[in-house]
């Protein structure tokens, strides 16, 4: 039984990784603008939510490749509403390198989750 908790990656390390993005991107989004603190940072808030239920769901199901397959597409949707907000000038340089960090970092451990579970 042992090993086989230590052959899967542990899924609540991106868990952990998800709620830091999500609590990142609450701090991060409330910087915008007015103007776009009700549509890009809505969204951005959105597809953090829908990453975080995503892993929640992958981590229940039995199936997981479609849904991590899923998670993978809305990371990589973040990322790319941080390099809009980032291009706008709505965060600092710092800021989205902090969050370019946290969202590689998460895309590893789930890339490797998918990588599991493609060789099952």
């Amino acid at each position: 039984m042992n090993e086989t908790t230590q052959a899967r990656p542990n899924p609540l390390i991106i868990l952990d990784r998800a709620e830091k993005l999500l609590t990142e991107t609450y701090t991060t989004t409330r910087r915008y603008p007015k103007v776009d603190r009700y549509v890009l940072a809505a969204d951005t808030r959105q597809a953090v939510m829908e990453f975080l239920r995503l892993i929640i769901r992958a981590e229940k199901k039995y199936y997981k490749k479609t849904t991590l397959q899923d998670a993978d597409i809305v990371l990589e949707e973040i990322r790319h509403l941080y390099r809009y907000a980032y291009q706008l000038h709505y965060i600092s340089p710092k800021r989205y390198e902090i969050m370019s960090r946290l969202t590689t970092e998460t895309g590893k451990l789930l890339g490797g989750w998918i990588k599991q579970q493609r060789a099952k």
